[in-house]
């Protein structure tokens, strides 16, 4: 530093210190204040990643990453906040500076103001402190290793369903055709017209890139011949050798034709994978480019004529076969007909007899070949007689394959088995066949292979529709799947659910009693729910819980509870019981208090009318007052509401809250750490303790469970916790990339590197996988969840590429599309895509003053601008989920929490949260939920503006 960068400018300064809470850029430490081991600790206890450290001769300046709002009275260092570019230990404005030399640091001292150049100071690494110069020892690893995982269910080869003419697994030509068709596969989302015949393609082994190489240079070849002989000639000769070489036939191989699955993962991966393989996408399929410019070109170069010269001449021999009743070799040269919507486009290759009569799995496209609708329903009238023909001749089997793989009849192809008493063939083949979930349970209940029906019915949620695709012909196998779905629903910790399950068969009513009374133990609004189903089915047990039908009667704080019972009294099945009235008669009076309230949390007049309606009562009817629409209040969503809400902040509590999820009826779940989980009811009182070690919470959907989850270094400790019996279970150390953070209650999706895998949260140590996808195109960086999709965020395999998401139905696990990304961006922030809108634009800005811009833009799906959003200075971007975003920034006088809604582009809610108290947030089911290290818990409706404060 010179002596010209200590003068100044004669005037004094107003305001030589900073005061109150300010937005601080970087302290400094004076070197008479302190000594230098105390300096060191100051400047460890302010470190951040990102921050730098300047030693001057007289002091240390530790510059912030980012500014922050601190109270400048109670640090034991000078504060400094940028101005006009340049770092300031006074309250000045720009103005104050003008005229006076430039510098980086401005230090009042004494009134006047001296100037430091960071060029003159010494750039100091704190981590050279820490430096204790001890050898390094690597430790024995003693963890545990992470449990095998396996796919449960697994596809039974096409030979061991239809006997030995099926080969045991595809020939090597037969893999080089699927690796070579994997290039050129469609994308998701599109189909052609349905094509008229699916025949033999070309020979196995022939990769498309080769053939197309082979044409083109046939034909250009040809083109050149032509022209130097006026169009014959060599030129012939050339095309008809390319021709030959190209069109022999598949040599019986069947299928050479047929595409790999276009479903969620690669071909290979998919073969590769035991078990389920992925379903096929829904949407249209796009045929390959280059099978449209083959198709030109074969136009152009005569290809086409000889092309259909073959086909004719193929079919004539066929039909001729039929005629002579030949039907073995008919059929080993019949063409498929088409009927399942695929086709790659126009096939290139001589159509040829088969080796045998194999069905294919019903998942691929094919190339077809359009022999118009005269034909194709003289060639179905045939194939229909020849499979009446065997199925009268007892060879099931190749009638099987006549109605499935000629006539793509595959339900009528399983009706034909099941009829013929071979519903355990028909039920694999469906498997195989990606047909409907219930359809498939149904075939293995009645084929009697419970363990199987059982596995594919609580992997895609489909007891309810085969149970009732089995009620009328099968009674007691519907009976037994439905006790099979009240356990399956148990062990997700929906005991009233399976009570109603279960009540239609009166012989397990006793079992059913039992576990009503788990959820009477549990106590809360699970327990107000209990009283329903006891006056329903076991009035004489309605005694014994007399003081909490009291309490709902009186208690005006119980206007939670009272609504669980009321919505619960309206969804029992009919006849409704005596007893069952009277509850609902007494209800009457106090719901009706609760709605005139607002207090009701949505109660509206048609739920009073039908709980009037339930009790039955004519007095009471005569006795309601009289309401009309615009009576009771009305919830209003968030969204809607023309000012922005002030929320209070809660409480504090005793222990520090790191996550939170809403259960039913208001009831949170708090996770306290390494003291486990503990629920809470609507007003806050603690129900149940899990000591399971929580840091993240998975809740499953309906609320009956969750997964706990505790941070072990590289790995995840995982617990199940059953929310109504108290119940948990350690389900082992798991080490997981992304998750998803809510599931079904049964199955629970986690991806590790580039493999996503659906787990059974009921098996120990998580080992059994209900579906799975391998080798994705880029590594799972996040997975979430709502209530019909489920959103998987890749990154790029390599820097030039792009991140995609890829978006997932959950009934039958289909892929419904795929997204792409600009390179290297990362998902939910910072142009990212949030689940269910798109791409979502989030632009930071680094102004000079280094304070955050935070611009918001929503673009649709379909790349429109949906519309332009806040625009908020000094903001940080803390969360962001469907239509809302929360920030945190700084006012000048508090620190404050805001919730805009990018839809509306306005804020519509705020918290005066203090910054070294900043809370966790999460959205789920509509729900703000943020919590901090003082044990405070706020919970915002966004559906109805409802708030809800807690602590633990």
């Amino acid at each position: 530093m010179t002596e010209h960068d200590s003068l100044t400018a004669p005037a004094d300064v107003a305001h030589p210190t900073l005061s109150g809470r300010r937005l601080v850029a970087a302290l400094w430490w004076p070197a008479a204040w302190l000594p230098e081991a105390a300096r060191r600790r100051q400047v460890l206890a302010h470190w951040a990643a990102g921050a730098t450290l300047h030693r001057f001769a007289d002091g240390d300046l530790q510059s912030l990453p980012v500014p922050r709002p601190l109270d400048c009275d109670r640090l034991r260092a000078w504060p400094l906040q940028r101005t006009a570019g340049a770092l300031c230990s006074a309250a000045l404005q720009p103005a104050d500076l003008a005229g006076r030399p430039t510098a980086d640091v401005w230090l009042a001292e004494g009134g006047r103001l001296r100037a430091l150049h960071l060029r003159d100071a010494d750039v100091v690494d704190p981590a050279d402190w820490l430096d204790a110069d001890i050898p390094l020892i690597t430790p024995l690893d003693l963890s545990l290793p992470e449990p095998p995982r396996q796919l449960v269910a697994e596809a039974r080869p096409l030979h061991d369903i239809l006997g030995p003419g099926v080969p045991r697994a595809p020939s090597p030509e037969a893999q080089r055709l699927m690796q070579a068709l994997q290039a050129t596969r469609p994308a998701a989302g599109t189909t052609p017209p349905a094509p008229a015949t699916t025949p033999r393609g070309w020979r196995p082994g022939r990769s498309s890139g080769v053939m197309l190489a082979l044409l083109a240079g046939a034909a250009l070849l040809a083109l050149i011949a032509g022209l130097g002989s006026g169009g014959g000639g060599w030129g012939t000769v050339l095309l008809l050798g390319a021709a030959g070489y190209l069109l022999t036939p598949a040599g019986g191989k069947r299928g050479s034709g047929q595409a790999a699955s276009p479903g969620a993962a690669t071909a290979a991966s998919t073969a590769a994978a035991p078990g389920l393989r992925a379903r096929r996408p829904l949407g249209r399929l796009v045929p390959p480019r280059w099978r449209q410019w083959a198709a030109r070109l074969s136009l152009t170069t005569g290809l086409a004529r000889l092309l259909g010269a073959q086909h004719a001449a193929y079919m004539r021999r066929m039909l001729a076969m039929f005629d002579e009743g030949r039907l073995d070799d008919a059929l080993r040269h019949a063409v498929p007909l088409g009927g399942n919507g695929q086709s790659l486009g126009q096939s290139f290759g001589r159509l040829g007899p088969r080796s045998d009569l194999q069905l294919g799995d019903g998942v691929g496209a094919r190339a077809s070949v359009d022999f118009g609708p005269e034909l194709e329903r003289h060639l179905r009238t045939l194939y229909r007689r020849a499979a009446q023909q065997l199925e009268a001749a007892g060879r099931l089997d190749e009638a099987v394959f006549v109605l499935a793989e000629l006539m793509q009849l595959r339900q009528e192809a399983l009706d034909l088995l099941e009829r013929h008493g071979r519903a355990a063939d028909a039920a694999e083949l469906a498997f195989r066949w990606d047909l409907p979930a219930a359809q498939i349970v149904r075939l293995y209940a009645v084929a009697g292979d419970w363990r199987r029906a059982v596995l594919v019915a609580r992997r895609d949620n489909a007891f309810a529709a085969a149970v009732d695709l089995l009620q009328s012909r099968w009674p007691d196998a519907a009976a037994q799947l439905r006790s099979a779905w009240a356990q399956a629903l148990t062990a997700r910790g929906c005991w009233l659910e399976a009570v109603q399950v279960l009540w239609p068969l009166a012989a397990e009513r006793g079992q059913a009693l039992a576990w009503l009374d788990t959820a009477s133990a549990a106590g809360g609004a699970v327990a107000v729910r209990a009283l329903a189903w006891r006056a329903h089915g076991w009035p004489d047990t309605l005694p014994a819980h007399e003081a909490l039908a009291e309490a709902l009667q009186t208690d005006a704080g119980l206007a939670a509870e009272r609504q669980a019972l009321i919505d619960e009294l309206l969804r029992l099945p009919k006849p409704v019981s005596p007893a069952t009235r009277r509850l609902a008669t007494l209800m009457a009076g106090p719901t009706l208090a609760d709605a005139l309230s607002g207090s009701a949390g949505g109660r509206d007049l048609a739920q009073l009318r039908a709980l009037v309606e339930l009790a039955g009562d004519a007095a009471l009817s005569a006795d309601l007052p009289t309401l009309k629409a615009g009576a009771l209040p009305a919830p209003r969503p968030l969204q809607q509401a023309k000012e922005a809400v002030h929320c209070e902040l809660p409480p504090g509590g005793l222990q520090a809250v790191l996550d939170a999820v809403p259960l039913p009826d208001g009831e949170l779940l708090l996770a306290l750490g390494e003291s486990g989980a503990v629920r809470l009811d609507a007003r806050g009182r603690r129900l149940a303790h899990f000591a399971a070690p929580a840091h993240q919470l998975v809740p499953a959907d309906g609320g009956g469970s969750a997964l706990a989850l505790a941070r072990r270094d590289d790995a995840w400790r995982v617990s199940r916790l059953d929310i109504t019996s108290g119940r948990w279970t350690d389900l082992g150390m798991h080490r997981l990339d992304a998750f998803a953070h809510r599931f079904d209650g049964t199955g629970w999706t986690v991806a590790t590197g580039r493999r996503v895998d659906v787990l059974d949260v009921q098996s120990p140590q998580l080992r059994d996988v209900l579906w799975r996808v391998a080798d994705l195109p880029g590594p799972v960086l996040q997975i979430e969840r709502d209530d019909s999709k489920e959103y998987w965020w890749l990154g790029p395999p390599t820097p030039d590429a792009h991140a995609q998401q890829w978006i997932y139905l959950h009934a039958g696990r289909r892929l419904l599309s795929r997204l792409e990304a600009p390179p290297s961006t990362p998902p939910a922030l910072t142009r990212g895509m949030v689940a269910g809108h798109g791409l979502v634009d989030l632009l930071l800005a680094q102004p000079a003053d280094a304070r955050a811009r935070v611009h918001l833009r929503h673009v649709a799906s379909e790349g429109g601008l949906q519309g332009e959003g806040i625009v908020l200075e000094g903001a940080e971007v803390k969360a962001a989920a469907q239509d809302w975003l929360l920030m945190a920034r700084f006012d000048g006088e508090h620190d404050l929490l805001e919730l805009a809604h990018w839809q509306t582009g306005r804020l519509h809610a705020r918290w005066h949260w203090p910054e070294a108290d900043a809370p966790v947030a999460r959205f789920h089911d509509g729900r703000w939920l943020l919590t901090d290290a003082r044990g405070r818990v706020a919970v915002l409706d966004t559906a109805t503006g409802h708030q809800q404060r807690a602590s633990a």
